[in-house]
Order: C-alpha cells, then structure tokens, then sequence
C-alpha cells in the first residue's frame, strides 16, 4: 500500500471510529437511564440489579473512552501520513 492510499485509509477508519464512539455513548445515555426498581437479575447473580446496572453503563464508558483514545492515535498517524510521498 502507497503512502497516499494508506493516508486515505486511515481516514476512513477515523470516521468509522468516531461513528462507533458516537454510538457506544448513546448506549451509555441509554443505560443511565434504566428505571433500576425495575430491573431484575437471575437468581444466582451475587449483585443486585443497581449494581448490575452501574457496571453495563461503567464498561461501555470505559469502553467510549478508549475509543477516543484510538480516535487520537488514528488523528496521529493520519496528520502523520499526510506528510509521506513516495515520489509515485
């Protein structure tokens, strides 16, 4: 792969990684909202359904949160790449 196609493909995948950050976060939003009086968990869980609750909406944060972390790789490498040629 050519400097100038992979520079294209590191946008690409930039945008598709800001798609999916955007899309974890609205999980969260979701998840924060759950009526938690509500909720129930099987009988052989050891934490409540609160709990259970706390820890989907904690996960997809720290999820979110290291896809902006990739976001900035990716930033890196595509600012990078942009100043590649390969005299082709």
């Amino acid at each position: 792969m050519r400097p100038q196609e992979l520079y294209a493909q590191v946008g690409m995948t930039h945008e598709a990684l800001s798609g999916i950050v955007d899309q974890v976060r609205q999980l969260v939003a979701g998840a924060e909202v759950w009526d938690r009086r509500a909720l129930t968990v099987d009988d052989s869980s050891v934490i409540t359904p609160a709990e259970a609750a706390d820890a989907v909406a904690e996960e997809l944060r720290a999820c979110a949160d290291a896809l902006d972390l990739a976001i900035g790789h990716a930033e890196a490498a595509w600012s990078a790449a942009s100043r590649i040629g390969d005299g082709g």
